[in-house]
């Protein structure tokens, strides 16, 4: 039987108007990852579509006219990638990470962004100052903080007091995410 393998048979029903066979077909598709990107043959020819049922498993019982399915690829959004688990732990919406550039590049606006936006967000403290350093930890405490964000911390072995005294800057403010 056509298009049909251990899995059973795999079709297709929809409006046929809305099959792309043309070359921009898989690449338009993929700018709308929020949808369901499924791959028919039409008429010995590839075509995509974001619409329609899949019907996949055993063979139909009755006679069709559904379109033999090539392949087929769920929804994929952003909030969809990384472990779940993690996510949780960490109270954020996205397994993405933001910033950790040193000397303050990866500011405290940049923090509070990336966190609101449901990412984890790093100042970039490295060759900053301990006093700058202290002055972000602040303004992120003002701010209510109510969002998971780290600092980094650069080893520098050309002064270990910095190095120390940075570290013990992080303990006072609780700041328990570093990179």
């Amino acid at each position: 039987m056509e298009n049909e393998n251990r899995y059973g048979q795999r079709r297709w029903f929809g409006d046929i108007n809305t099959l792309n066979d043309s070359g921009q077909a898989l690449k338009t598709a993929l700018d709308h990852l929020g949808h369901p990107i499924l791959v028919v043959n039409r008429d010995g020819r590839p075509a995509v579509t974001q619409t329609g049922t899949l019907v996949w498993g055993e063979p139909l019982s009755h006679d069709t006219d559904g379109i033999p399915l090539l392949g087929f690829a769920p929804p994929l959004l952003p909030e969809d990638l990384g472990d779940p688990g993690f996510k949780k732990d960490m109270g954020i919406r996205y397994a993405y990470v933001a910033g950790a550039m040193a000397n303050g590049i990866t500011s405290v606006k940049m923090l509070q962004a990336a966190g609101r936006a449901g990412m984890i967000g790093f100042f970039g403290a490295g060759g900053l100052p301990l006093d700058q350093i202290a002055r972000a930890a602040d303004r992120l405490k003002a701010d209510g903080g109510d969002f998971p964000y780290g600092f980094n911390l650069i080893h520098n072995p050309s002064d270990p007091q910095m190095e120390t005294a940075t570290v013990e800057l992080y303990l006072r403010h609780n700041i328990r995410l570093i990179s």
